[in-house]
Order: C-alpha cells, then structure tokens, then sequence
C-alpha cells in the first residue's frame, strides 16, 4: 500500500512538471495593443518559419539593459520542474530598445507581494484569429544585480485566438501547488526575465507581459463582475419593494 502511494505521488508530481504556469481562462484582459500596453517579449518568425522562440534577461555586466537571443533563455536544468522545452532565442524584432516592446519589471515595480498576484499575458497576432501555441513559457527571477534566482514555465495549445494585436489576451497563472516555490523569491528590487516558444504560427508579432492580477483595475474578472452586479440588482429590487410599499 505505501508503495503504491509513492508512486501515485511521483506520477502527480510528474505530471504538474508542465503545468507551473497554467493558462487561467477565468481571467480576461482586452485592450492591450502596443499603443496601450508595453510588452515585456516580443518575438516574430522570420521568412517562412512557422516558430518563433525569445527570451529577455539582464545583462550580467549591467543588469538595467536587457539581453535576447540565447544567451537570455533559462538553461532548462535551472526551471523548478521543468517541462523540458528549451527556448532558443534569436525571433526577438528589431529595434531592441523601444521598451513597448521589451522590458525587465521589478515586483515592485508591479506591486507583486504574492505568487497569487503573478500572472503573464499572452497577445497573440494571427491572421484571421488562427490557433497559437505556447510550447514553452519560461518566468524567471533575477536579483538587482542580474543573478538568476528561481525559475518555472508551462505550456498551452490556443486552438483559434483573437485576431488585431490586443484584441483578446490569455493568461497564465502560477500553479497553486509551485506558489509556495516562487514565493521566497518575490522582493521589490528582484527582476522579472521571459523566454517563450510558440509554434503553429504564420502572422505576429506575439507577445508577453507581466501582469499584477492582485489588481482589478489591471485584470477585471468576470466572476467578480458578475457578482458585484448581481448585488447590485438585489440592492435596487429591494428598493423598489420598500417604495411600493404601502402605507398604513
């Protein structure tokens, strides 16, 4: 009995391997074309290449100016239960130093305390709303001085997606169960680097961004709109009861 137990506890731990950062459908944010929102990775395919592969990180010998291409993606033995994808680099568009469409935010900057606020969106940019997936979405965690700390990543298959850039934008979230992992290492000054591989695709730019879904006024959540609307209703329907009643 207690072995079958151990191995009913290595194939869940195996399988949350690929799921650190989940995709949370009960999120939805709009609005978030270039003129609106800065990105924090950007990448295109180049020619007739249907994969596109980025990654953005401090640079070691000045960790305020961004690095891309290979030597920013987070070798796969350094991701806290990896799923074993590795991103290449190299899809990253020029110019690099526009920050709508690179960057390398703090907590702090974000207003991040909790892994619960942690969240990145995905805007992709297929003709005609065409399906994208992300074979590998890599969030790592670097100190004031460029040192990488922690890392996870995680995987989604987007059969069709909004079409315009910011249209519609999809969001990962970390795991319940890796929260408690990433969370010694949320501090203000401590940065955020991506690495991300879509494949499946013929348009772009996609792009990523780091969200604070603590937020509301950043992330609204249609469950949380839809209650407060609710109570809304009841507080006026009440109302109009206590109006019509009639006098004694």
């Amino acid at each position: 009995m207690k072995k079958s137990l151990t191995i009913l506890a290595a194939c869940m731990l195996s399988s949350a391997a690929s799921a650190s950062l989940v995709y949370n459908s009960a999120v939805q944010v709009s609005a978030q074309g270039f003129g609106n929102a800065p990105r924090d990775l950007t990448i295109q395919a180049h020619g007739n290449n249907t994969t596109e592969s980025g990654c953005v990180a401090p640079s070691p010998s000045d960790p305020s100016t961004p690095i891309f291409g290979s030597a920013a993606c987070t070798p796969e033995s350094f991701v806290t239960m990896s799923n074993g994808i590795a991103d290449t680099g190299g899809s990253e568009p020029n110019p690099r130093d526009i920050n709508q469409k690179f960057d390398l935010p703090t907590f702090g900057s974000l207003g991040i305390t909790s892994a619960s606020d942690v969240a990145v969106l995905f805007n992709a940019t297929e003709p005609g709303g065409n399906g994208a997936n992300v074979t590998n979405l890599t969030f790592t965690v670097f100190s004031p001085t460029g040192t990488r700390l922690f890392s996870l990543d995680g995987s989604y298959n987007f059969p069709n997606t909004a079409a315009g850039n910011g249209a519609a934008g999809f969001v990962f979230t970390v795991d319940a169960q890796q929260q408690p992992l990433l969370a010694p290492f949320i501090a203000p000054g401590n940065m955020i680097g991506l690495g991300a591989t879509v494949t499946n695709v013929f348009g772009g730019p996609e792009s990523f961004r780091v969200l604070n879904i603590g937020s509301a006024a950043d992330v609204p959540e249609p469950g949380s709109l839809a209650l407060l609307g609710m109570g809304l209703f009841a507080t006026i329907a009440a109302r109009k009861r206590r109006s019509r009643k009639p006098l004694l």
